[in-house]
């Protein structure tokens, strides 16, 4: 991504009559009902995907408790926190517990206990075997969202082909004279579109690349931890610096040096998750673009989590481990969730520590020492509740009606008011200040939505509603929006 230059943006605001619908509303108009589309298609290969990661995920219940019937009682606890991870009301998960006397680490909602423990185990063999059980590998994902797998054959071909009706309609309009907004709509779907490498060519001005559309099953993905990178794939994820890993037998690989591979989109939560041998002290860090982040050194007999601040690295937390990483291939992972960082030895918490700020990651970097991987990957994580039963159902309420509030009114006229804006490169904050100066709308961000300020924007509209605006800074930024009784939040909702 490019570095984040303010640039001062042309700004008028405008009035129109509110009978008449802009050109730059109707491009805004076709982009909406081209995602409704596309969603409304998602519907039944949803229903798929949600079928296979439930049956997944029982198979992994059923795994787990077998193996928690025939362990041994002081690996029972584990096994039981692993169950209730998943399965929050498991019965016999929560019957180990009260036969111990330690508080369950779930209660039946799946919220966890602040005052219970995470329990260990000391046989590994077993750890290595739970910790690879909850998650799919990537290629198991990737046959069943193949364009050859038959519940998605069809989407993907309706797909394209309501991106060619949309790349014809935004042409149209951009030779009715808003070339710059269509095209810059079409760069967010279809970054290489012939039309879009030729117009940007001829004002000779970079493709903007803030962020692109994700398709329905590519976000269906993301938000149940299903998606991320894979640095031992050379085909298809190469890194954007140092040396691709070398292949070797058994496909295991070996680092020459430094490698760092680029997220799809800014993260706020993600796991490394490798499995390898290291004879010197390995390094694994993830980092926003300001180069902050976390770090995990692995050495063959310890574990040490840093703060990265601008490349200065500080220690949070370090642990010696009885496994001999120089030796033995060893499931070890680094996860991030807001600022909370973790270090996993064969599925067990073995260190933890926090950052001083919630982070934006947009890049994973790996500092080998004598690094020999079996698996490196990271996976994206939404910011969600990852137990779910699936033994039981519990009864659903239905939503209550929304309250219309007296302020509600106003807000929505307001919302309704065209702004006309030009921004090139100009921070989420200049943005959300310059839009609050032209609407008259008091636009907040809230601590969430902070850790994406400097993020660089490139947006351009001309008598499009507040609504809309806010609507495309959302798609380009990922900050979500919503009116509130002192004007419009925004939040950053992973």
């Amino acid at each position: 991504m490019r570095a984040a230059v303010a640039l001062l943006p042309l700004l008028l605001a405008s009035v129109v009559s509110a009978a008449e619908v802009s050109l730059s509303e109707k491009i805004n108009q076709a982009a909406v009902a081209f995602e409704e589309k596309q969603d409304k298609e998602f519907k039944p290969v949803e229903a798929s995907l949600e079928r296979w990661r439930k049956t997944r995920l029982r198979t992994a219940i059923k795994d787990i408790n077998d193996l928690m019937t025939s362990a041994a009682p002081a690996d029972k606890p584990y096994l039981a926190y692993h169950l209730l991870s998943v399965s929050p009301r498991h019965k016999e998960a929560r019957a180990v517990f009260t036969g111990v006397g330690l508080p369950a680490p779930f209660d039946e909602k799946g919220e966890r206990v602040p005052e219970a423990k995470v329990p260990t185990s000391r046989n590994r063999a077993l750890a290595e075997k739970v910790s690879t059980l909850r998650y799919p590998p990537f290629s198991a994902v990737a046959e069943v969202i193949s364009p050859k797998a038959p519940a998605v054959q069809s989407y993907w071909k309706r797909q394209k082909s309501g991106l060619d009706d949309l790349r014809k309609k935004l042409t149209e309009y951009a030779q009715q004279g808003e070339a710059g907004n269509a095209y810059q709509v079409l760069a967010f779907y279809w970054p290489n579109a012939k039309e879009v490498v030729t117009y940007y060519a001829g004002v000779k001005k970079p493709i903007p690349r803030q962020r692109t559309w994700f398709p329905s099953v590519d976000r269906y993905l993301l938000d149940n931890g299903l998606a991320g990178l894979d640095c031992l794939d050379v085909q298809y994820t190469k890194p954007v610096g140092g040396a691709a890993p070398t292949l070797g037998t058994g496909g295991s690989a070996t680092f020459s040096g430094r490698a760092a591979w680029d997220f799809s989109e800014n993260l706020r939560n993600c796991r490394v998750e490798g499995m390898f041998t290291t004879t010197g002290d390995s390094g694994f860090t993830v980092l926003d673009t300001a180069g902050s982040g976390a770090r995990l050194v692995v050495g063959a007999k310890q574990v040490e989590l840093f703060s990265v601040t601008k490349g200065a690295a500080t220690s949070l937390a370090k642990m010696a481990i009885e496994e001999d990483l120089a030796a033995n291939p060893t499931p070890v992972q680094l996860e991030v969730r807001g600022k909370f960082v973790a270090a996993l030895v064969g599925g067990v918490q073995v260190c933890s520590g926090d950052l001083p700020v919630d982070l934006a990651f947009s890049r994973f970097e790996v500092t080998p020492g004598g690094l020999t991987a079996q698996q490196l990957r990271v996976r994206y994580l939404g910011d969600m509740n990852e137990t779910e039963d699936l033994l039981t159902d519990l009864p659903v309420k239905p939503p209550a009606a929304p309250k219309e509030e007296p302020w509600l009114v106003e807000r929505k006229q307001q919302l309704d008011k065209p702004v006309t804006f030009k921004f090139e490169d100009t921070s989420v904050e200049e943005v959300v200040a310059l839009l609050s100066q032209l609407s008259g709308v008091k636009i907040g961000m809230d601590e969430k939505a902070e850790t994406l300020k400097n993020l660089p924007i490139t947006l351009d509209g001309k008598d499009l509603k507040l609504a809309s605006a806010l609507d495309w800074l959302q798609r380009v930024s990922d900050l979500s929006w919503k009116a509130t009784v002192d004007g419009v939040q925004l939040t950053w909702a992973k």
